[in-house]
């Protein structure tokens, strides 16, 4: 069996299905990414703190998101349209979930009360696309707590990031994640690390 265990679901479906079994691939993990297109101009804290130490990351990383999702089917963030138009392919798919912690805890627990009868095997997040900090973020402790309680897996997507913006990325190394670690009992998961030297060499140090 070969799976491949992170195709984002931009596109349509079956174009996935078609590209991925001429390469023998058996079952595909859709890993979703809740980051709404101009969501960076809502009230964020993150942001509003990269903002005010450094306007021209903000900038970038605002203009990237932007041009990012917008590019991005709906059922990047919709976390029930995507697993229905997964149930068509049989067990082709396997469809996670993605929340997005910077737009609050009553947004959070609304997209957590949606997954019930779902049967959803694991939740992503992107603290470098959905802009907050893994350790401070309230709204992420829910997170945190429903994936222990249901046991779950916890995929920390961390790329990709405009290139060389580095200021981020403190609250993103293996110490400040470890903290996590120690205080819920969970199954975390990275995904797409090393997209940017500015996020891979200082992880790899540490």
């Amino acid at each position: 069996m070969i799976i491949d265990f992170h195709a984002c679901p931009s596109v349509d479906l079956s174009l996935i299905k078609n590209r991925l079994s001429l390469m023998k691939v058996t079952r595909v993990v859709l890993q979703p990414i809740d980051a709404l297109p101009l969501f960076h101009v809502l009230p964020n804290d993150f942001f509003r703190k990269l903002s005010s130490e450094d306007p021209y990351s903000a900038l970038l990383w605002s203009k990237f998101i932007l041009r990012l999702t917008s590019m991005w089917s709906p059922r990047m963030y919709d976390n029930v349209k995507l697993w229905h138009e997964a149930s068509h392919y049989g067990d082709f798919f396997i469809s996670l979930a993605s929340i997005n912690p910077s737009l609050g805890i009553k947004y959070v627990y609304e997209k957590l009360n949606e997954l019930e009868g779902l049967n959803v095997r694991g939740i992503v997040v992107s603290p470098t696309l959905q802009l907050f900090d893994p350790v401070s973020t309230r709204a992420f402790r829910a997170v945190l707590e429903y994936v222990e309680k249901n046991d779950m897996l916890l995929i920390m997507h961390l790329d990709p990031c405009p290139y060389n913006v580095n200021v981020c990325f403190k609250s993103l190394m293996p110490d400040i994640l470890n903290e996590i670690l120690e205080r819920y009992s969970i199954n975390l998961v990275l995904s797409a690390l090393g997209i940017s030297e500015g996020m891979a060499y200082p992880c790899l140090r540490e």
